[in-house]
């Protein structure tokens, strides 16, 4: 079964009184884990987590959930200045050198962590920590299914913080005990890498891509690179931005989906100082075709809202969230993300959290103007063979009507609103004309929908964009 997306510019021909908005994610309760400097157990080396660059993920050779995630580990403002003494107002200060390193945590089922003693590296006088390395700064870590190599199932990319800083990889084939850091060839200086250092395997290409950070004119954007063997990477090329100073693409971590790319851009604020959101951090949606052409699906709308308030009474991630890409639960994603409850440049604990939601429902159209009719329009496609589904949240007072037209925009004998008439069966919307399926196989038409008190998420069917409409990026 394929899909199309209402929210793709790919798939929309025209629409009138529609607007994009992203999905509905439901919130654990509370926080999974936090820092462990001040809570209980009292784990003195995780002095701030900052902005933690989580990475989770399901490994079936442990059956269990892995978290990679960056922590400071050494800060003697963050150690010494106790929650009580930042909540009387005072600010965050550097008094030294900061040190950063790669923890751990694992899960059976990915909400109840533990951060074992690995005893694999020393500090504080002890190896009894989640310590994996230190110095590493912004790193990724994932199990490659693509890799043949036992001893490179595991990868890692990161930025090394000694100096000169310099972005690196390693292996491994446990995921706990990595080869020692080698620099990237050639471009290992060229890359500023204090962000999430976010690298996948994509098939269609036969090639990994990074989506790291880079600055042009002060503004913080997505740079791309790739590889064929994770050793040598092609010079970094920015590929996304946002819209000036309070609208920056800190870190975008990336995902794929029906053969569509996501992208989940962190976005900083750092504008002007009287707006609530500034030096805060909000998680939005953008796709791509190819991951070098992004676009943001709905600019300024959260795909996690941020908690309520602020700090140091807030919610536990009213200030900085920076997300992974989600975890596929069956039927939902799991979306991990690092939320913290202050301000970037200020005092904040963060917490590793969860928000859930239903696949295939990260974001849909819904009308702009609740008391007017919206109608979409797709570009000319064709139905293969079955049936013709639709994913939408419907209400009691939803009014959802489609018609098909032809190439002269004049509707299909049989496939008029007049014919139309939903059939719901075991959960599944379909669409259906004079109460049977479309009959009209490889027949070009457009979809034509008006509808109301409704999302509407996708389109669902053997179905294509019919052959002689072309399309460019899809």
């Amino acid at each position: 079964m394929k899909i199309q997306h209402f929210f793709d510019s790919a798939f929309t021909r025209a629409t009138k009184n529609v607007k994009i908005i992203p999905g509905k994610v439901t919130k654990h309760p509370g926080p999974l884990f936090t820092e462990g400097c001040f809570s209980d157990p009292h784990l003195p080396w995780e002095v701030r987590y900052d902005n933690g660059y989580p990475n989770v993920f399901f490994d079936p050779n442990y059956q269990l959930y892995r978290c990679y995630y960056t922590s400071i580990v050494y800060d003697e403002t963050s150690s010494l200045t106790t929650l009580a003494e930042r909540a009387t107002g005072i600010r965050y200060k550097s008094r030294g050198p900061r040190l950063t390193a790669l923890l751990y945590a694992e899960s059976k089922d990915g909400i109840h962590w533990e951060r074992p003693n690995l005893g694999i590296t020393e500090l504080l006088g002890s190896s009894n920590n989640n310590i994996i390395r230190l110095y590493a700064h912004g790193s990724c870590v994932f199990l490659d299914s693509h890799e043949s190599n036992p001893a490179k199932k595991y990868k890692l990319i990161t930025r090394d913080d000694h100096f000169p800083r310099k972005l690196c990889t390693a292996f491994s084939s446990d995921g706990y005990n990595f080869t020692e850091l080698k620099p990237i060839p050639d471009i290992a200086f060229i890359m500023p890498g204090d962000t999430h250092n976010y690298v996948r395997w994509v098939e269609e290409l036969g090639k990994y891509v990074l989506l790291t950070r880079m600055f042009t004119r002060e503004l913080r954007t997505v740079a791309r690179s790739e590889s064929t063997d994770f050793i040598n990477w092609t010079p970094p090329v920015e590929v996304f931005k946002g819209v000036g100073r309070d609208d920056q693409i800190y870190a975008m971590p990336f995902f794929q989906d029906e053969g569509k790319f996501f992208g989940l851009p962190a976005i900083y604020h750092e504008g002007d100082e009287s707006l609530d959101h500034n030096d805060c951090v909000d998680i939005e949606l953008a796709f791509s075709g190819d991951t070098i052409n992004w676009e943001r699906i709905a600019p300024g709308q959260p795909l996690i809202p941020r908690g309520k308030g602020h700090y140091p009474t807030g919610e536990y991630d009213c200030g900085c969230c920076f997300p992974c890409p989600p975890v596929d639960d069956g039927e939902q994603w799991r979306f991990y993300y690092m939320g913290g409850n202050g301000y970037h440049y200020n005092f904040r604990e963060t917490s590793l959290c969860l928000a859930t939601m239903p696949k295939h429902k990260l974001a849909g159209i819904t009308a702009s103007q609740e008391n007017i009719t919206a109608e979409f329009t797709s570009i000319p496609m064709q139905v293969n063979s079955g049936k013709l589904y639709l994913n939408a949240d419907l209400g009691e007072n939803s009014i959802v009507e489609a018609e098909l037209l032809n190439p002269q925009q004049e509707p299909i004998r049989g496939y008029g609103f007049e014919n139309f008439k939903i059939k719901t069966e075991d959960g599944k919307i379909e669409f259906t004309w004079n109460d049977k399926p479309v009959k009209l196989m490889m027949q070009e038409f457009k979809l034509h929908i008006r509808f109301s008190n409704a999302i509407l998420y996708n389109i669902q069917g053997d179905i294509d964009i019919h052959p002689n409409h072309p399309v460019y990026n899809y």
